[in-house]
Formats: C-alpha cells, structure tokens, sequence
C-alpha cells in the first residue's frame, strides 16, 4: 500500500460510490466521455435482461393458451412487475450526492426466469447506470419479506476527472447487493425501499421506487 498518496486522488467503492464531482456544465450526463465499450456493454445488459424477461413472459402466456383446463382457471397472477426509482437519501449525507435518481425496471414474476430484474436509473455520481440482477428470497417479517437483488451494474468506474479521481470499480462492471422490502400495495402500486450498504467508510442509502404487477 503506498504511504505517499496524491491528495487530490478519491477512491470510491461499490454501486453508490461516493466523492467529488465533476461540476462542468459542459459535460452533460448524456455526454459522458465514456469509452465506446462502456457504452455497448451497458446496452447489452439492458436489452439482454428485457428480452429475457420478455421471451419468459411471451413463452408462459403462450403455453397456459395451448394447455387443457378441466376448469375454469382462476385469474392469472401477475407474470410482470415494473417500476420506477425515484430518490434516494444518504447517511452520512453529503451536498455533493445526486439523490434524484430516477429510472425504470422490469422483474420477471412467475416462469423459469422469475426474479430476474434488468433497470436503469440516474446514480449518486450523475451518471447512467445500468444493472442486471436477480431477485433472492429472504427472511419474513411483520411488514414483508425482505429480499436481496444481486447482480452487476454500471456507472461507477474509476475515471480521471481533470484534477482528481471520480468513482471506484477498476471497470465497466461493479458488483450489486441490495436488500429490499415491498411495502403495503396501494391500487395496485407497491412502494419497494432498497438498502444499498455502505462500505469501507462510504455514506450508506435508502432508495425508494414504486411498482406494479401485470
């Protein structure tokens, strides 16, 4: 571990990574100067997780058509959830941090790829994330089951920022764990708050979004 570090120099770690940002205006979000990669292999993992969702979804409505019911079957349960990220809040909170983050998701409900869940939202460094992960079941409690999403995500990679380091994952990619909890269903909306650990002395997060079956 070298004794002499650069002053200016921020590491960060995980998918809510935190330090500096790049205040230039010339350098809008959608102008990010991402290397071309970055880029593609976001797209891939968006449009791969959709699909997959898709395809599962298509394949399950086509198979309960085609299948003999001896009775009437009951109303079918929801094969599809989507949602909306909406804002986060941080602790320790800091001026610099983005907590509007918003974006969307789609979660496989039911069929073989049930819990796989592909998104995208506005990250706390003001940058496009993009993530694919699956949803893990875990212990109930009084007000729901808390689950886990785990998966990969992008948006928080190392990169100079003109006088200083900006983010923390040596690549595209960084890992994602995230516990989470559905809350009470209201006309048919779910609000679902996620956890996003902090780590190696990192502010901590609590992010709300708010879904729906179909």
């Amino acid at each position: 571990m070298p004794q002499n570090r650069d002053p200016r120099e921020v590491n960060y770690y995980g998918p809510m990574g935190h330090g500096p940002i790049d205040d230039n205006p010339r350098r809008r979000w959608w102008r990010d100067p991402d290397h071309l990669a970055y880029w593609a292999i976001s797209v891939v993992i968006l449009a791969s997780g959709v699909l997959l969702i898709c395809a599962d979804v298509y394949g399950a409505e086509t198979g309960a058509e085609t299948a003999v019911q001896p009775a009437p079957p009951d109303p079918p349960a929801p094969s599809v959830a989507i949602g909306a990220h909406l804002l986060s809040h941080h602790f320790p909170a800091h001026d610099w941090q983005n907590n509007e983050n918003g974006g969307i998701y789609i979660r496989a409900t039911a069929g073989p790829l049930e819990g796989l869940q592909a998104g995208a939202y506005r990250n706390t460094l003001r940058r496009t994330s993009v993530y694919l992960g699956v949803m893990l079941s875990g212990p109930k409690t009084p007000i729901g089951e808390i689950q886990f999403l785990a998966g990969a995500v992008s948006g928080y990679q190392r990169r100079w920022n003109g006088d200083h380091y900006v983010g923390r994952s040596p690549g595209a990619l960084a890992p994602m764990v995230s516990p989470t909890i559905a809350l009470l269903s209201v006309g048919g909306l779910t609000p679902r708050l996620y956890v996003i650990p902090g780590v190696r002395g990192c502010s901590s997060a609590l992010s709300f979004a708010l879904e729906g079956g179909f």
